[in-house]
C-alpha cells in the first residue's frame, strides 16, 4: 500500500509538470513576440517625411504642404489645388505618396535624396520639391 501511495504521489507530481511546462513555453513565446512586436513599431513612420512645406525648385511662388492628417494642397499661380494622400511603398522601395486629386485623379509623389518628386499622370511633366526652409 505504501508504494501504490507512492506511485500515485509520483504520478500526480509528474502530471504538473507538462502544465508547468506549458506555462513557461507560452510565457516566453508571448515575451518573445511582445518584443518582436515593440521593435518593428519603435520606427518612425516613413510618411512622416512628407509632412511640411514645400518650394517647387526654381519657383519659390509656387509649392505643397502636405499635412499629417492625410490632406494636402499645392499653390502655384495663385490656385489651391487639395489632395488627399495615402502612403506607398513602390516597386523600386522608394517611399512614396499617392495624391488623389478632388476630380478624382491622382499623381505619385516620392521622396528621395531630400526632395519630392512629382510626376503628373497625364503629362511627361515632372515637378521638383526641396523643404521650405
Amino acid at each position: 500500500m505504501v508504494f501504490q501511495l507512492h506511485f500515485s504521489n509520483t504520478y500526480s507530481s509528474l502530471n504538473h509538470v507538462p502544465n508547468f511546462l506549458e506555462k513557461v513555453m507560452r510565457f516566453f513565446l508571448i515575451s518573445l513576440l511582445s518584443l518582436f512586436f515593440l521593435s518593428g513599431c519603435g520606427g518612425k513612420d516613413p510618411a512622416e517625411e512628407f509632412i511640411g512645406e514645400w518650394k517647387q525648385m526654381g519657383k519659390p511662388t509656387d509649392g505643397l504642404v502636405i499635412n499629417s492628417d492625410k490632406t494636402g494642397f499645392f499653390y502655384y499661380e495663385g490656385r489651391l489645388v487639395s489632395f488627399t494622400w495615402d502612403y506607398e511603398e513602390d516597386a523600386l522601395h522608394e517611399i512614396a505618396i499617392k495624391a488623389t486629386y478632388e476630380d478624382g485623379s491622382a499623381s505619385k509623389l516620392s521622396l528621395s535624396g531630400g526632395r519630392i518628386t512629382n510626376q503628373q499622370p497625364k503629362t511627361t511633366t515632372t515637378y521638383i520639391y526641396e523643404r521650405s526652409k
